[in-house]
């Protein structure tokens, strides 16, 4: 599954939804784990084509069905991270997180909520008991590491050998 990033043109979340891929406002069930998505990002430095402000974030939140209380863990896969965590740091040591999706991890407090956008957040963070990931840039050779073991999940930042 995928969500569109802020560089993505409209054509990268049609292609995700030919090949049923996208989850962009969905909630999906697989192998007993409910994944939940939402891409783009907070406006940028810069223009790019997938910015939204913190209305239309909270919007693509209302609009989801999500569980009040299930036995199955929620994963939520995000482009922009939240505000006020490791994961939204930038170079200068400022927050550029969204206050929309803090709140909403605050509310529903997902296992697991993995981001990107921030290519120096580098990092795993907690918001209560959400655990909140980063792991850069892939071209970089960054990517998250996830395994369920007894009901716990262990997750790794790791990176792509070149060898």
């Amino acid at each position: 599954f995928a969500v569109p990033g802020n560089c993505d043109l409209p054509e990268v979340q049609q292609y995700l939804v030919s090949k049923e891929m996208d989850l962009h406002g969905k909630i999906i069930e697989f192998e007993s784990v409910k994944f939940a998505g939402i891409g783009y990002s907070l406006p940028c430095p810069g223009t790019t084509p997938g910015e939204v402000s913190e209305r239309q974030f909270q919007s693509f939140f209302d609009r989801m069905d999500f569980p009040q209380d299930s036995d199955t863990p929620l994963l939520l896969v995000l482009h922009q991270p939240p505000f006020g965590t490791v994961n939204d740091r930038i170079t200068s040591g400022a927050h550029v997180g969204s206050k929309t999706i803090r709140a909403m991890i605050e509310k529903l407090q997902p296992a697991i909520c993995f981001s990107g956008h921030i290519h120096e957040g580098i990092g795993i963070d907690k918001i209560g008991k959400s655990q909140v990931v980063n792991p850069g840039m892939f071209s970089l050779g960054g990517y998250t590491y996830v395994e369920l073991i007894d009901g716990i999940f262990n997750i790794q930042i790791r990176e792509v050998s070149n060898d």
